[in-house]
């Protein structure tokens, strides 16, 4: 059995954001519960267009600590989420949880944690490395997640996952697109030949030892110029 926890001090409501994000907040936190998970347990703030939560040692706490949301409704409705955590391995059933309240019955619950699932595991294999998804702010016809990952973003020591969400217009479908898991092989692809031959194989290297950029620098402004002095 998880633990009891005290209900979220939300504000009256005062915008159909905020009601959208109180309610998407309560169907993430069903997910947790029924995944024996802690739940979201804090209010930091909470305005028409921007809420902050988290998941915290102690109920109402006032300031974030390992893991923060934050929920974005500008448009009335929830526009966007951001998941930030150093708890790594709750990371995925989390982000699950986030992923399918909003995907609603398109998704199952362990439909939904594959993708962060996949994320972890990458980052298990080289927590050195970084990476960052290209999150696309505008509302689409679909959901759409973004995965980024950084292992010492404060100089403390400490890795840090994050899970980007960004809701679908009120016209599009909760049908969730996902940025693939990037391939960590060496990849090689099939090219042809200047004559155009099909049968001609070359394979390109993306990470080759040879130099693929050159730069040649010149001074700034050009020395003709009114202000090259300066």
């Amino acid at each position: 059995m998880t633990p009891a926890h005290a209900e979220l001090n939300w504000p009256k409501p005062s915008s159909s954001g905020q009601e959208a994000a109180q309610a998407y907040i309560e169907r993430v936190n069903t997910q947790l519960t029924i995944q024996k998970a802690r739940k979201i347990n804090s209010l930091f703030e909470c305005y028409p267009s921007f809420a902050s939560l988290g998941i915290t040692d102690s109920d109402n706490a006032e300031t974030p600590e390992q893991t923060e949301l934050i929920l974005t409704m500008a448009s009335g409705s929830l526009d966007k989420l951001e998941l930030h955590t150093a708890d790594l391995e709750a990371f995925p059933v989390l982000a699950a949880a986030c992923i399918q309240a909003a995907a609603g019955d398109s998704l199952t619950m362990q439909e939904a944690l594959k993708d962060p699932a996949a994320y972890l595991k990458r980052v298990k294999a080289d927590s050195t490395d970084s990476f960052a998804d290209n999150v696309m702010e505008e509302k689409g016809d679909t959901l759409r997640a973004y995965y980024a990952y950084a292992p010492n973003p404060y100089h403390d020591g400490v890795p840090w996952i994050t899970l980007t969400l960004i809701f679908p217009r009120e016209s599009g479908t909760a049908t969730l697109s996902v940025t693939p898991v990037p391939d960590t092989q060496e990849v090689t692809r099939r090219i042809s030949n200047d004559d155009g031959d099909p049968d001609w194989v070359g394979y390109y290297q993306p990470l080759g030892e040879e130099p693929h950029l050159e730069i040649f620098t010149t001074p700034t402004p050009e020395p003709d110029s009114a202000v090259y002095g300066y």
